[in-house]
């Protein structure tokens, strides 16, 4: 290589470091090849969420970039995921065309939630590495446009989960009242069909309130 090519700069024999412009260059041709791939019919939907599949990623990213690396990034001790010591995260690593970029993402369950440290297994971990290769390739740009607002979109999630268990826990108290009310207007002598009434009159109201 003539001395004075400023574009690659030779490491070793196998190694090769891009000059920035050239990494720039890379980079963009890159995204932009990627972002342009629809695979918005591969999309599945879970928890009212859209994904894209680990294994459509793959074979997208195959097809396009069949010499592209990934790497699973170890902790300290050889484990796959880390930790701080109350919830983990796992952490890949991905390069395209001499670009490498990084991704870390939480441990979670079905609800999009971390799992506490001592209640994680090698299964959640497997799919977590999974979730995270995949989001690892969007920031080449491959199906980015999924995880537009990704963050937004999960603390609305979080927050109508949390205000679901709540009205859930205040409906099952109003059934207990209504329930404890019945056992005792019965006990009373009251009437059936008052019964009936008071119940429809109080179960309707509670609603309107929750």
């Amino acid at each position: 290589m003539d001395e004075q090519d400023t574009n690659v700069k030779c490491v070793s024999e196998d190694t090769t470091i891009l000059s920035e412009d050239v990494r720039k260059k890379t980079a963009a041709e890159v995204f932009k090849k990627l972002q342009n791939i629809n695979l918005t019919d591969k999309h599945k939907s879970k928890n009212d969420l859209s994904y894209l599949p680990w294994a459509n990623a793959w074979v997208a990213m195959m097809k396009n970039y069949p010499t592209f690396e990934e790497t699973v990034v170890k902790d300290a001790n050889g484990n796959l995921y880390h930790t701080d010591g109350k919830t983990c995260w796992v952490e890949t690593s991905v390069t395209v065309e001499g670009i490498t970029r990084n991704q870390t993402l939480a441990v979670m369950n079905y609800k999009n939630q971390s799992i506490p440290l001592d209640a994680v297994t090698s299964v959640d971990v497997n799919k977590s590495l999974q979730r995270c290769l995949t989001k690892n390739f969007a920031k080449f740009g491959l199906d980015i446009n999924l995880w537009v607002g990704e963050e937004v979109s999960d603390d609305v999630k979080a927050a109508q989960e949390e205000e679901k268990e709540k009205q859930t826990k205040e409906l099952k108290a109003v059934l207990a009242e209504i329930s404890k009310l019945g056992t005792e207007m019965i006990t009373k002598g009251w009437q059936t069909n008052s019964i009936k009434l008071l119940v429809i009159i109080t179960t309707e109201t509670r609603i309107r309130i929750l």
